[in-house]
């Protein structure tokens, strides 16, 4: 495999010979500082990179109690937070659905480690801690937003009368206490890795139930250098497993400042973070980190830290096409090719995995998969924007969205309907639904530009089952609440738009049929007698007009950074396609 990106290295099998450029200084209560060769202090002068030194507070001599201007003192009481945890029941099922749902997909967290921590914790919660109770907080806020919306968890633990309130009610509830408890530890000044991993799974989790991170996102940036992440930790006397949950961070934390760095024009925090050369984690299981038996590359499949570092490698990808300018074009009339080249090789690479026998690498390769359709989707729709360079390029660039858009489709209608993914559907209710709802968008606005036929019933039965999922879980999720209320609106334009004259059974034909909740996906019985007619060219000119909007021009206002998270968009503009003006 070729190296990932600048910023970080595939790992090599023993300890690599890097300059040393700072010492971990660990404080007796478990804090951990990092401080560079260049410091001024002379304490480090000569130490040794596992010297036990005192704390931050103790050095500074005029303010005995911490360092100025903050205080030891704390609002609230270790059994006060405890007092905040659900009952222990509730709590292991809550730390098992994380770990089964969520941790796969965002492993930072190194499993068997926890899993002790925690046994001791039920032994002896008094004596957990304050960082550490931290990170459960932070687990149990993010396995609520993966709780299965007919599990009995979540009305146990809330008394709201909607799936959505408790899930809110909830999330909120255990991130508030997992701030409370860094602020008890006083986290502004005294941090380590566990500090780290808990804003990072809080980010994480904001940004997959629509939510402003930014400012959480800057700083855990800056803990993570007070900690010492942005310095392999090869460089250090640590173990196997400190080493990669350190690696695994610093990724996640690459792939959160990317992500930001594609909404925010002329900030690149992204360029400083990826001059850090880190070794990329070791592709193995959790399990197999502590005597180092990593497996040989194709045996087990898609681990979990394998599918994290192919995502920041779509994640590399996005960023360069969010930068695509016209100018970008103009002067490399290549470039688009080239990113699209790029894309269908991380596809490529995808297929030749083996699957391994838990069926975790169908999940993971869904998820890649779909992120890179999206991500053809993006590239290529700026040919509404304005048009190709040339004529060949205009219509290859439609013909990718076509297809992209439709596969983006495919593979969330997998993951919704098939048994396997099930416990991973926390994700197609957050981030997953808003890139599907981009590509039904795309298609309607490729179906309404076509002028000489209606579409085909293979089209609109994929638009019909996107929106129906997306219905399903407007219960438990704002954004698949908002974007089916948008997508109903434009599929029911669309049908009247490109048949006016068709009746209910002319609908059938299509593949859809209305009712009085929307448009429904016809089952294979009603629609087996149905001929589904030829597909018709793709690519003529027009568009889709509603109440005086034009659906072209309003897409061209979104540049494609916009469609990458839900909290990036102008969801009022496309409230203009309803036939009221508040918003859903």
């Amino acid at each position: 495999m070729a190296p990932v990106a600048s910023g970080l290295k595939e790992p090599c099998p023993g300890p690599c010979n890097s300059d040393q450029t700072g010492t971990l200084i660990t404080s007796s209560s478990g804090h951990v500082r990092f401080l560079p060769v260049a410091s001024t202090w002379n304490i480090i002068q000569g130490a040794s990179p596992d010297v036990s030194l005192p704390d931050q507070g103790n050095t500074v001599t005029d303010t005995p109690g911490a360092p100025y201007p903050f205080s030891r003192r704390n609002a609230e009481s270790q059994s006060a937070i405890l007092a905040m945890l659900p009952p222990p029941e509730f709590c292991h099922r809550l730390k098992d659905v994380y770990f089964q749902a969520v941790g796969p997909i965002f492993p930072i967290i190194h499993a068997p480690r926890f899993s002790k921590r925690y046994h001791r914790f039920t032994s002896d919660a008094e004596g957990a801690p304050m960082e550490w109770l931290a990170l459960l907080f932070a687990v149990l806020g993010t396995a609520v937003l993966a709780v299965d919306m007919d599990s009995p968890l979540l009305p146990s633990l809330s008394r709201k009368d909607t799936v959505l309130g408790r899930v809110t009610q909830l999330s909120e509830r255990y991130y508030s206490a997992a701030i409370k408890c860094l602020d008890m530890d006083h986290y502004l000044w005294r941090h380590n890795l566990t500090t780290l991993q808990t804003l990072l799974l809080i980010i994480y989790g904001i940004h997959h139930s629509r939510g402003q991170t930014w400012t959480l996102l800057g700083l855990a940036y800056h803990l993570a250098l007070s900690v010492g992440c942005h310095v392999d930790p090869s460089a250090f006397s640590l173990d196997t497993v400190s080493c990669e949950e350190r690696r695994r961070s610093w990724l996640a934390l690459m792939m959160l400042l990317c992500n930001q760095n594609m909404s925010m024009a002329g900030f690149d925090i992204l360029h400083t973070a990826k001059s850090f050369s880190i070794q990329l984690p070791a592709e193995a299981l959790d399990q197999d980190l502590p005597d180092g038996a990593h497996p040989p590359p194709g045996q087990a499949g898609l681990t979990p830290v394998g599918y994290f570092i192919r995502k920041y490698r779509l994640f590399q990808l996005s960023s360069e096409i969010c930068s695509l300018s016209p100018a970008k074009q103009q002067a490399d009339p290549t470039l688009l090719r080239r990113l699209d080249a790029a894309l269908r090789l991380e596809q490529d690479r995808l297929t030749q995995i083996r699957d391994n026998a838990s069926g975790a690498s169908d999940v993971f390769r869904n998820l890649l998969l779909s992120f890179s359709h999206h991500l053809i989707v993006l590239l290529h729709c700026r040919v509404f924007r304005r048009p190709a360079p040339s004529a060949d390029d205009d219509a290859w660039s439609k013909e990718c969205c076509w297809d992209s858009a439709r596969q983006v489709l495919a593979l969330h209608a997998d993951f919704a309907r098939l048994p396997a993914f099930k416990p991973h559907r926390w994700y197609i209710r957050g981030r997953g639904a808003f890139h599907a709802f981009h590509a039904a968008v795309v298609l309607v606005l490729l179906v309404s530009a076509d002028k000489r036929g209606s579409p085909s019933a293979e089209v609109m039965q994929a638009l019909g089952n996107c929106l129906q999922c997306l219905e399903s879980f407007g219960t438990q999720s704002q954004i698949c609440a908002r974007s089916a209320s948008i997508l109903g609106h434009l599929l029911t334009k669309v049908t009247n738009s490109t048949s006016p004259s068709q009746s209910q059974g002319g609908n059938v034909e299509a593949g859809v049929q209305t009712s009085s909740a929307g448009l429904v996906p016809v089952d294979d019985a009603s629609s087996s007698g149905a001929q589904v007619r030829q597909q018709p060219e793709r690519h003529g000119g027009g568009g889709l007009s509603m109440d005086g909007v034009d659906l072209n021009n309003l897409l061209g206002n979104f540049a494609p950074g916009q469609w990458l998270d839900a909290d990036y968009i102008d969801w009022q503009q496309l409230d203009m396609f309803m036939p009221w003006s508040d918003t859903v």
